[in-house]
C-alpha cells in the first residue's frame, strides 16, 4: 500500500475482478456496516469509470450509496470508507443509473450481427490515480471455472495470467449502455466482430488513444500485447507518446522498443530526456542498443549542424550592406 496525505489506497494499476470483490465488507473505521453489492458506473465510449459503491446493509437497514471518492481502503478482503454520517448517504440508483454486476455480468455477449460470442463471467477493473476504471470484460473458460467455484481446476488447466489475457475483451469494443431502463435485461454488445479486434489497425488504434484522456489511455495501452502495443506506439503524436512513455515502467517501454528496428526505435526514444534513453537502451541487446544509440546522436548531430548553419548565414545577412 502507498499513502497518498491522510488518504490509503492500493497501488497504481492495481487490477481488481469484480466476482472476486463483490460481497466485500464495508467497513467506517474499525465498524462493519454492509457488504459490497456492486459498482455504479459512468459508460464511456473507451472506458468506464466507477462513481459510486452501492452497500447492501444486513437487518432491514437501507442500503447505501457511497461516492467512490470516499474510499481509503480497497482490497478483495474489506474496504474502508470514511463517511462523518452514513445515513446522509441512504438510497439506491437513480433512473438511468448503470449497475455493473446487474447490467453486465452473466449478459451474452453479441457480435454486430447480432449472434452470441459468450458469456460475460466476469469483469477487470483497474485503478489508476485514484480512479476505478472497467477496462475488459471477461468470457474465458478460466473466469468461468472460477464462477463455478472451481478455481483451482482452473488454475491447473491453464494459468489466469494466459487464460485471462486471451480470453477478455476490451471495454472499448463494448456498444454503449442502455440509460433509460431501471434494470437491463437484454445482452451486452460488440462493436466490432470477435475475431476482428485484435485485427485492427495501429493507427486506427493510435487515433482512438490520442482521443482520451491520460489515465483512460493507460488503461487501454495496456491491454495490447507487446507487439501491437510497439506498432500502435510508433503511430501516436509525439507529445502524447511522451506523456505515455513517462507513464510505463523502463523494462515495459525497453520490450516495445525491441520490437522495432533500430531507425523505428530512435525516432521513438529520441523525444525522451537522455536520462530515460539512456535507462532504456542498457535494459536492451547491447549492440541493437549501440545501433540506436548512433542513429540518435547522428540526427542530433545534423540538428546542430544544421542550427550552426542558419545561424551563421543569418549573422552573415546582418552584415550584407542595407541589411536591418
Amino acid at each position: 500500500m502507498e499513502k497518498t496525505g491522510q488518504e490509503i489506497i492500493p497501488n497504481a494499476g492495481t487490477p481488481y475482478f469484480l466476482t472476486e470483490i463483490l460481497g466485500t465488507h464495508v467497513f467506517i473505521k474499525d465498524k462493519k456496516i454492509g457488504k459490497l453489492d456492486d459498482f455504479v458506473i459512468v459508460d464511456g465510449d473507451k472506458v468506464a469509470e466507477v462513481t459510486h459503491l452501492y452497500v447492501f446493509r444486513p437487518f432491514g437497514y437501507p442500503a447505501l450509496l457511497i461516492p467512490w471518492e470516499k474510499v481509503k481502503i480497497m482490497t478483495t478482503r474489506e474496504i474502508v470508507v470514511d463517511l462523518d454520517d452514513p445515513e446522509k448517504y441512504i438510497g439506491g440508483p437513480n433512473e438511468g443509473t448503470i449497475l455493473l454486476r446487474d447490467y453486465v455480468l452473466d449478459k451474452k455477449v453479441l457480435d454486430l450481427e447480432g449472434k452470441e460470442v459468450d458469456v460475460v463471467y466476469d469483469v477487470k477493473l483497474i485503478l489508476r490515480s485514484n480512479k476505478l476504471y472497467v477496462s475488459e470484460v471477461d468470457i474465458s473458460q478460466y473466469g468461468f471455472l472460477k464462477r463455478m467455484r472451481l478455481k483451482r481446476v482452473a488454475k491447473l488447466i491453464k494459468t489466469p495470467e494466459d487464460t485471462h489475457q486471451n480470453g477478455t475483451i476490451p471495454w472499448s469494443y463494448i456498444q454503449p449502455l442502455p440509460t433509460n431502463i431501471s434494470s437491463f435485461k437484454g445482452d451486452v454488445r460488440l462493436k466490432v466482430l470477435k475475431e476482428k479486434i485484435s485485427e485492427i489497425p495501429s493507427e486506427d488504434l493510435a487515433d482512438i488513444l490520442e482521443e482520451l484522456d491520460h489515465e483512460q489511455r493507460l488503461v487501454l495501452f495496456n491491454q495490447l500485447d507487446t507487439e501491437h502495443a510497439s506498432d500502435t506506439l510508433e503511430e501516436i503524436n509525439p507529445n502524447v507518446q511522451r506523456a505515455l512513455i513517462s507513464s510505463l515502467e523502463k523494462k515495459h517501454v525497453a520490450a516495445l522498443i525491441d520490437e522495432m528496428t533500430p531507425g523505428q526505435a530512435a525516432d521513438v526514444l529520441a523525444i525522451l530526456p537522455w536520462w530515460d534513453v539512456k535507462a532504456i537502451l542498457k535494459l536492451l541487446d547491447a549492440t541493437k542498443a549501440k545501433k540506436i544509440k548512433e542513429i540518435i546522436d547522428f540526427h542530433e548531430e545534423k540538428i546542430i549542424n544544421f542550427a550552426t548553419a542558419f545561424l551563421a548565414g543569418a549573422s552573415g545577412y546582418d552584415r550584407w550592406p542595407g541589411a536591418g
